[in-house]
């Protein structure tokens, strides 16, 4: 609600807006520590730190501390947290010392590269897909864009994703180009892991035997039906306990076992 009024509260109230980050803040933390708590595998954080949203001074005594203050208290909690850089003319650089597992920006709308970003961070990437001009876009277009994120992007620590939300009137058939690239073989392969969740535990869970083609994420196997109905799968029911599973696990090739919070693995997002 105050987005328009930043710019002036920055300028001529920066102590009494800082007394009121610290209050929004805090309420994020708690927030996310009782979403980890009840199960969340952890937290997707967009941070606008971009010169078309402030400048550079501007980002580092209002914003920065209440991310890097943020991100302290979810250390050791929780499995996975995205750092989704948000902007085209981002600062980038001072974003890479976030304690985050994977890292979110539009490479194709701003940059750097996927390429480029590889040679500055060791964090997962997630990027690929050009999210501004997606509706309008050939099939062509978007499978071209598959390709070269993967040439850039290699085998491991990368998912493939927009760079941004797509809008909601985007044709179903260009998502199906993308997901096409990843098709589920189910008799070949097997999964190795899965996210942990409130309910369910790294032992049970790898007790599962699910086969994948490649390392993706997928539906969790609890909520799993035959292949042609798969794609229905659109809900998540709840619980025993009254809570909501997570939609997604984690599936890693079986060469490679899984050990998320050291070597994040993540490969493509189906």
């Amino acid at each position: 609600m105050a987005k328009g009024a930043m710019s002036r509260l920055m300028a001529e109230h920066p102590e009494d807006l800082l007394a009121a980050l610290k209050i929004v803040n805090s309420n994020l933390i708690q927030y996310s520590l009782a979403s980890i708590e009840r199960g969340a595998s952890g937290i997707f954080l967009s941070v606008p730190a971009t010169a078309e949203t402030l400048k550079a001074e501007e980002y580092e005594k209002f914003m920065r501390p209440f991310d890097v203050d943020l991100l302290k208290f979810l250390q050791g909690k929780g499995e996975c947290h995205i750092l989704h850089a948000h902007g085209e003319k981002l600062y980038l650089d001072r974003m890479l010392d976030y304690h985050v597992q994977v890292l979110s920006w539009a490479d194709l709308n701003g940059g750097p590269t996927i390429a480029q970003a590889r040679q500055k961070t060791s964090l997962t990437l997630m990027a690929g897909i050009d999210h501004v001009n997606f509706p309008n876009m050939s099939i062509k277009k978007v499978k071209d864009q598959v390709r070269a994120a993967l040439a850039q992007a290699g085998d491991t620590r990368f998912i493939l994703a927009p760079g941004c939300a797509i809008p909601t009137y985007s044709f179903t058939p260009l998502i199906k180009a993308i997901r096409g690239r990843f098709r589920i073989n189910l008799p070949d392969f097997r999964a190795t892991s899965l996210l942990k969740t409130a309910d369910l535990s790294r032992e049970r869970a790898e007790s599962y035997s699910l086969p994948i083609q490649t390392g993706c994420l997928l539906p969790h196997p609890g909520f799993l039906r035959p292949p042609a109905t798969i794609e229905r799968q659109a809900l998540r029911p709840k619980s025993k306990k009254g809570r909501l599973p997570p939609l997604f696990a984690l599936f890693n090739p079986p060469a490679e076992p899984l050990n998320f919070k050291e070597n994040p693995a993540i490969h493509h997002l189906l």
